[in-house]
């Protein structure tokens, strides 16, 4: 294409030095309406035949390339757009799935502390408190203990001295 234009523009620079003119007078209509205008040569026409300087196939290509990325585009935007969707509605369960099993796991310390509390003053599993009610058993016994009604020995109190709270009282239920 780039030679063409060159040979192309080299043969109009020779023609124009031997007096030749690029451009013609034309005629269109008749009577009123007959006007003249300018359009190329004839020889300037032949020349662009024999010399084309744009390229009809990568026309054609660029034409169809453009209109396919034109519904491919909207295509891959939603594609890409689901694919973001996904991921944040996984990341989210993700983030819900790690809630509860901390949440389930502060509670089984709870349940551990109040167990192991409840051990402490001589109360017997199964038969004074099972693991479903052991909070509530260990806030009973609190609750006596701040009364008044019940009276550990310092055998007891020694024993619940060891135990190990870890700032788990928070998560104990009344």
């Amino acid at each position: 294409m780039i030679q063409n234009t060159e040979t192309f523009d080299k043969i109009c620079d020779f023609f124009e030095k031997l007096g030749f003119s690029k451009t013609t007078l034309a005629s269109s209509g008749k009577g009123r309406n007959y006007k003249t205008h300018k359009v190329a040569s004839q020889w300037i026409e032949q020349l662009k035949r024999k010399y084309p300087m744009k390229d009809e196939d990568y026309d054609n290509f660029m034409k169809w390339y453009n209109e396919r990325e034109k519904e491919i585009k909207p295509f891959f935007q939603r594609h890409r757009e689901d694919l973001r969707k996904k991921a944040m509605e996984e990341e989210q369960a993700q983030e819900k799935l790690e809630k509860e099993n901390q949440r389930i796991e502060e509670r089984n310390k709870a349940i551990n502390m109040a167990v192991e509390l409840l051990k402490a003053y001589d109360k017997i599993e199964g038969v004074d408190f099972t693991s479903e009610n052991a909070i509530d058993k260990a806030c009973e016994l609190k609750i006596e203990i701040v009364k008044g009604t019940y009276t550990p020995t310092e055998e007891q109190i020694e024993q619940v001295k060891k135990i190990e709270t870890k700032d788990v009282t928070q998560y104990l239920e009344l």
